[in-house]
């Protein structure tokens, strides 16, 4: 496969007004690239152009040199597309009439929630072919503070920190390659290792969702959990993607009350983002690029009515694919990322940028970066959770209070600013206090989600009082503070999956 179809002519110093052709973009939005090295095949360094504008050519790359060799003719690697809504407009949600005579047929995939990873080949000047591996906005894929994109694509893929992917060496996931005609095959990287809105029951996984020809086709990879490729009729295609926003709604909200849990924009919160609708000609080709994304109402919706944790989740998940996509953090692209009108930019707008600028100056650690981990502790005194707290403090934990406390919203107020410094600091912490009211612990859930925390647990020691204050007779301690008293006036309530924690453990008497 020496001779490659999607190469084109380089000019010399025309070369970037060539890519700009190409890519059908401005000068500002094709962006030059030097002495990139390719993790896949690290002895090797690329020279070319990407495309910063979004939509149908954004994050293509035009690669002009390898290994400092020049290609007679660049070579063009197709982007993945923006995903586009189907609606006529956003108010009334109505359905696009597509009234294109090329449409044969449609096809509407699962919408896997993770990160784009776009499986490329390419040559260089000798005509030797490798492969290798890119985001939307990245010229190769590489690890950083949003995710481990590099890393755990080679765990899927099978390869070691050495190992480089070979023509002659396919795995499955790869097995289109063996066509001359494919330039690239596009993946979601998903599971609990790059968690995301919605909960896998897997690890990690490369989910299929197209390949692409060296003249930039698209054809979706047909799966058994996929709705077709029927024939085209377009009032069935509609009653079909909103008979699949109606179920993924459904199913969203039950997994929501069979896990207690409330509707919030962030993770372990839905089990299905939506689905994929293909539109394709006769050769199973996608027409024009386009692909449409089919939603739910609930993760489609977004209610801004108050700048809450829901809405900072919502930042947060932009902010890391502007960021990712090698976009600026700009109002334009948080508008876009966001589907903010508008009237809701002007209302809010300064709250979002305020927060992303909060969490790109590292006040709140980036998601792969982001070691945190809250351990709210309940319990009477007596009950044996401030001995539980000194096992986690010679474990590494930090501890916040001093276990005898009967804490109220004011007592909690003060210990706000050493746990928050301890946040920003990237550091795990367990709360030691009675903790014993929903209130009380609110307090500390509340301010960990504005932290942008992932995981807060609670753990509670549902001990008797009698047995409490024997344990505390025992050890001397029963009579020596008056807050000790007053704990025990207040009754324990036991918190439910609803309040918002990632997990909840009850240790009673017996244990």
């Amino acid at each position: 496969m020496s001779d490659i179809n999607n190469t084109h002519s380089l000019t010399g110093q025309n070369m970037k007004k060539q890519a700009m052709n190409l890519f059908n973009c401005g000068n500002q939005h094709a962006s030059p690239f030097k002495g990139k090295m390719d993790p896949f095949n690290p002895s090797n360094t690329l020279e070319g152009f990407i495309c910063r504008k979004d939509g149908k050519m954004g994050g293509s790359l035009f690669i002009t040199s390898v290994n400092g060799k020049a290609l007679t003719k660049g070579y063009l690697v197709y982007g993945t597309p923006k995903l586009e809504y189907p609606y006529k407009d956003f108010e009334s949600k109505s359905y696009k009439e597509f009234k294109d005579n090329s449409i044969s047929s449609f096809y509407i995939a699962n919408k896997w929630n993770g990160s784009n990873v776009l499986v490329f080949k390419y040559p260089d000047a000798d005509g030797n072919i490798y492969i290798s591996a890119k985001s939307k906005g990245s010229e190769f894929l590489k690890d950083g503070n949003y995710g481990a994109f590099l890393s755990l694509t080679k765990e899927v893929l099978g390869l070691g920190e050495f190992d480089t992917p070979s023509m002659d060496r396919l795995t499955h996931h790869l097995a289109e390659f063996k066509s001359d005609e494919i330039q690239s095959k596009c993946f979601e990287l998903c599971g609990q290792k790059e968690p995301h809105l919605v909960k896998y029951d897997f690890e990690i996984k490369l989910q299929p969702l197209f390949v692409s020809t060296f003249r930039g086709e698209i054809r979706p990879c047909v799966t058994e959990d996929g709705y077709g490729p029927k024939e085209w009729n377009m009032q069935n295609a509609v009653e079909q993607c909103e008979k699949f926003q109606k179920i993924d709604l459904e199913a969203n909200q039950k997994y929501r009350e069979e896990h207690e849990l409330k509707h919030k924009y962030e993770f372990n919160h839905f089990i299905i983002e939506g689905r994929v609708m293909y539109l394709m000609d006769s050769n199973g080709n996608l027409l024009n690029r386009t692909m449409y994304k089919i939603k739910p109402e609930d993760i489609e919706e977004v209610h801004w009515s108050n700048f809450d944790a829901t809405i900072q989740g919502r930042v947060r998940e932009a902010l890391e694919k502007i960021v990712t996509r090698g976009k600026e953090i700009t109002e334009e692209n948080f508008q876009e990322e966001l589907d903010m009108g508008p009237k809701e930019w002007g209302r809010f707008g300064k709250e979002v940028m305020k927060y992303a600028g909060e969490m790109k100056s590292s006040e709140i650690p980036t998601k792969s970066n982001d070691k945190r981990k809250v351990i709210i502790i309940g319990g009477h005194p007596g009950s044996g959770r401030t001995e539980f707290a000194a096992r986690l403090k010679s474990k590494g934990w930090n501890l916040i209070g001093n276990g005898v406390l009967e804490p109220n919203a004011s007592d909690n107020n003060e210990l706000l600013a050493p746990f928050i410094v301890k946040m920003k600091s990237n550091c795990s912490v367990a709360i030691d206090l009675p903790n014993l009211t929903a209130q009380q612990r609110s307090i500390w859930l509340k301010e960990g989600r504005k932290m942008g925390i992932l995981q807060i647990d609670c753990i509670i020691f549902d001990v008797d009082r009698e047995k409490c204050e024997e344990n505390l007779e025992k050890s001397g301690m029963k009579n020596v503070d008056k807050s000790i008293k007053k704990s025990f006036g207040t009754n324990l309530n036991i918190p439910y999956a609803r309040d918002g924690f990632s997990n909840i453990h009850v240790i009673k008497t017996k244990e």
